[in-house]
């Protein structure tokens, strides 16, 4: 019984760095992606002064390690962001 209180223990310990690394893996491979998030949800014709103001209040001009960061502090605070298409809480 001891081996196995120690093995669930042991699993349930480990599932913290793999849901960090899928976390990491995840949000670094959204951000290589090509594409522009804010030309595919308004289309290529929008001013730039717009697209500019869209990606600051979305915090996409910020270095990419202050966004992981800002999307690490928001999953510990239960804040899964604001859906980009129907700008409802994700959650």
């Amino acid at each position: 019984m001891a081996s196995l209180k120690a093995y669930v223990i042991t699993r349930a310990l480990l599932t913290i760095p793999m849901v960090l690394i899928l976390l990491t893996v995840i949000f670094f491979l959204l951000r290589i992606l090509p594409g522009d998030p804010i030309r595919a949800m308004y289309g290529p014709k929008i001013p730039e002064d717009v697209a500019r103001e869209i990606m600051h209040a979305w915090g996409l001009d910020k270095p990419w390690h202050l966004q992981y960061i800002d999307y690490l502090l928001g999953l510990l605070h239960g804040d899964l962001g604001i859906s980009y298409r129907t700008k409802r809480p994700v959650w």
